[in-house]
């Protein structure tokens, strides 16, 4: 008896990730698997996350990424620099340039830390009262 292999089992975990690739067959006939989704599914919190991969470059990596969940959408951009012929003895492909930038909710920001001023009068001890 053969049964196909049911990979959503089990039904119960504390959590699991499932990978979706979308595989091509180049001209040379070299197979190519690039990541499209992958899916986190958390039970004890109840929240599941999806990160789709929408862009990649030359050489396959990604350039754009989407993490959805429940709150909402965070786009990633990441610029890749590459030297494949070694100029300068260095051979490098993939490095990133620079943070990654994010896009929420069509708003463009970058990473940093924000300070916001505390005003003075929480500052000082309150006294007691006789």
């Amino acid at each position: 008896m053969s049964e196909t292999p049911d990979f959503n089992s089990p039904g119960s975990f504390v959590s699991k990730t499932i990978n979706t690739y979308a595989t091509s067959l180049l001209p040379n006939k070299v197979f190519v698997n690039l990541q499209s989704q992958i899916q986190q599914i958390d039970n004890l919190t109840g929240v599941t996350t999806n990160q789709y991969v929408d862009i990649y470059d030359a050489y396959n990596n990604p350039k754009k990424t989407r993490i959805v969940a429940n709150g909402g959408e965070k786009i990633n951009l990441i610029d890749y620099e590459d030297n494949p012929t070694g100029t300068g003895s260095q051979y490098y492909i993939g490095r990133p340039v620079k943070k990654p930038k994010h896009r929420l909710w069509e708003q463009m920001f970058s990473l940093k830390k924000c300070f916001l001023p505390i005003p003075t009068d929480l500052l000082h001890k309150p006294e007691k009262r006789k």
